[in-house]
């Protein structure tokens, strides 16, 4: 994240007044952010015991897509953003 932030701060030098630092360090930050909870999410599915039995892999199941669901929404109360539809 050093690195991204380094370069923007480059960025201002080269095109002084053209760009706002802060906020676009606060974005890259909150993009880091949202980037890791994702791969947090995909590594802990990735390494989740997979469950055998119908019903159980049913549940388990649900229980991933309910995560990933409240994952999502979270990105979108935080930035304000327009859900797009399924």
């Amino acid at each position: 994240m050093t690195d991204i932030v380094e370069r923007l701060k480059s960025w201002d030098r080269c095109y002084p007044g053209n760009i706002n630092v802060e906020t676009a360090v606060d974005d890259a930050t909150n993009e880091i952010t949202r980037l890791r909870k994702y791969e947090e999410m995909v590594r802990f599915i990735a390494n989740d015991y997979h469950e055998l039995s119908y019903d159980k892999a049913q549940w388990q199941r649900d229980d991933w897509k309910k995560r990933c669901k409240k994952l999502i929404e979270e990105h979108y109360e935080d930035t304000s953003s327009i859900r797009p539809s399924p």
